[in-house]
């Protein structure tokens, strides 16, 4: 298993143990329907390492690419969605909805593309720039701005540029000449470490945000069934 392919293996894992995790929440939190949302979307995310995985065995590429761009999209979407969901703002699903169609358009167009070109790289990772930056605007919209809350809102800009400067590492670097040859570049590896790391961070502080409203909630509820 070449490096590229063993951290996509740690992603799939890790995003299944966050699946479950806000899966686990949501079912003994009713009201906490970001949990769900986000569990939804951890959920769907699994599928983008596993469609990694068949990519070097299929012969025609263009099916796979368009199935591996639209869940990572549709993953990233949901778990927009779950953080809006949270802070109790209304989604912005028109926002979403125009990003989303937006792009499945976008890709289809660079599919025929040379794999490797700069401008396919910016055309096919600028959307999920801009689902990120959709994140970043639910929490500057957000009136509660606590460490944990502010650090997140961090994190999703620097996740939101790293998008923007993969496209130039995969020209520095090579990034394997045709969507099969993907995993063994030393490109994918470099991409891959650098999503394990920023969904490990993202992922644990939505949790913990997650957790500390939760328990939030349950302090208050017990205060008011104890007052007199």
């Amino acid at each position: 298993m070449g490096a590229a392919a063993f951290v996509l293996a740690i992603n799939l894992f890790i995003t299944g143990i966050f699946a479950a995790s806000f899966g686990t929440i949501a079912a003994y939190a009713r009201s906490a329907m970001g949990a769900r949302w986000l569990a939804l979307g951890f959920g769907v995310g699994m599928f983008h390492p596993i469609l990694e995985f068949i990519m070097p065995y299929q012969s025609d590429s263009r099916l796979g690419q368009l199935a591996i761009f639209s869940v990572f999209l549709f993953a990233n979407s949901l778990i927009v969605i779950g953080l809006a969901l949270h802070y109790r703002l209304a989604p912005p699903w028109h926002t979403l909805g125009v990003v989303v169609i937006t792009s499945l358009l976008l890709n289809i167009f660079t599919i025929g593309m040379p794999h490797e070109a700069l401008l396919r790289g910016l055309l096919y990772q600028s959307p999920y720039f801009a689902v990120q930056m959709v994140g970043v605007a639910i929490l500057l919209r957000n009136r509660r701005r606590e460490a944990l809350d502010l650090m997140l809102l961090v994190l999703l800009a620097l996740n939101a540029m790293h998008f923007l400067i993969k496209p130039f590492i995969a020209t520095t670097l090579g990034a394997g000449g045709s969507p099969q040859g993907y995993l063994g570049s030393t490109y994918a590896a470099v991409s891959q470490t650098m999503g394990a790391v920023l969904l490990i961070a993202n992922g644990l502080l939505m949790l913990l945000i997650i957790v500390r409203d939760a328990m939030a909630e349950i302090a208050i509820y017990c205060v008011q069934s104890n007052a007199p």
